[in-house]
């Protein structure tokens, strides 16, 4: 028996999201590389809805799109926001 590769399903009503995560998908796998980057899961959907999995993936956090702004993204991976009180 052959060794299986994981397969990958994005869906996003969004073209360019799409594009950007299949792109990311298929470069060198990012919790792996020697500094990877840091990932922050964003979503429309309240974290709850991906429970567990959630958890256990190699990621910063989380933030829904409600919540989604560059202080609240600057919280979350530890810089000083730089933002005006709108972002």
């Amino acid at each position: 028996m052959g060794i299986v590769s994981p397969t990958v399903l994005i869906v996003d009503d969004h073209e360019v999201f799409r594009t950007s995560a299949r792109a990311l998908l298929q470069a060198e796998r990012l919790a792996e590389a020697p500094d990877p980057p840091v990932v922050v899961v964003v979503s429309g959907r309240e974290a709850t809805t991906y429970g567990p999995r959630l958890r256990q993936a190699p990621v910063r956090g989380f933030i829904s799109k409600s919540e989604l702004s560059g202080r609240a993204l600057a919280a979350l991976v530890g810089l000083t926001a730089r933002c005006s009180a709108g972002s």
